[in-house]
């Protein structure tokens, strides 16, 4: 929080400052996390903060050149990442159906009260440096530098890195030869798994 206080690339949009009808909380959830906004809104307050819309660049999801094809890629149908355990352990199940990584959290399905359980068409672990904060009450991670990734798509695997070289720019996934990673259309889940830890795919 306190480099988004600092930094002049990031927007904070407190909704203890907002203008009334910018936020606002549903009554069917519990607090905190029942605080809801629209873009039309978003874009009114920034406005009134006198913002700069972002200038953020998505990922290129076309063909790109890549040392592997997909043929020669491991199986990944079950994937398990270590960044909880009990109800909070994560994991995903490939459904050849869809072509996408239903989500489970504690072992059971991970709903999304409108759509129905999490699905991502992409999942991607990144290994990333961490620690318990100065107050021992969250953990410090470390999302600029680089690192190994892991990208898991169309039930397959691919090692790589990762690299996010400030706050400013993208994070891009590459191989060992330094090509860009193609990653297939639709919806990308990113998870930070501490470098002490290993992911697991069968």
């Amino acid at each position: 929080m306190n480099m988004v206080k600092s930094g002049d690339y990031v927007a904070e949009l407190d909704q203890f400052k907002a203008p009334e009808g910018i936020f606002w909380r549903s009554e069917d959830r519990v607090a905190p996390h029942n605080m809801y906004t629209k873009m039309s809104g978003l874009d009114k307050y920034m406005a009134k903060l006198d913002k700069k819309k972002s200038d953020f660049q998505s990922w290129d999801r076309q063909a790109l050149k890549s040392d592997k094809t997909e043929s020669d890629l491991p199986a990944a149908q079950a994937i398990r990442l270590p960044v909880s355990t009990g109800i909070f352990e994560v994991s995903y199940h490939y459904d050849t159906a869809s072509k996408t990584y239903q989500r489970f959290q504690g072992g059971e399905a991970h709903q999304d009260r409108e759509k129905g359980q999490i699905s991502p068409d992409v999942v991607i672990a990144i290994m990333v440096n961490q620690k318990l904060s100065g107050d021992g009450n969250h953990m410090d991670i470390e999302t600029t530098g680089t690192g190994k990734a892991y990208i898991f798509q169309n039930g397959k695997v691919q090692e790589g890195n990762w690299a996010k070289p400030n706050a400013q720019t993208n994070i891009s996934f590459t191989d060992d030869q330094g090509n860009k990673i193609p990653l297939k259309s639709g919806q990308t889940w990113i998870t930070a798994v501490d470098n002490s830890r290993e992911v697991v795919w069968e």
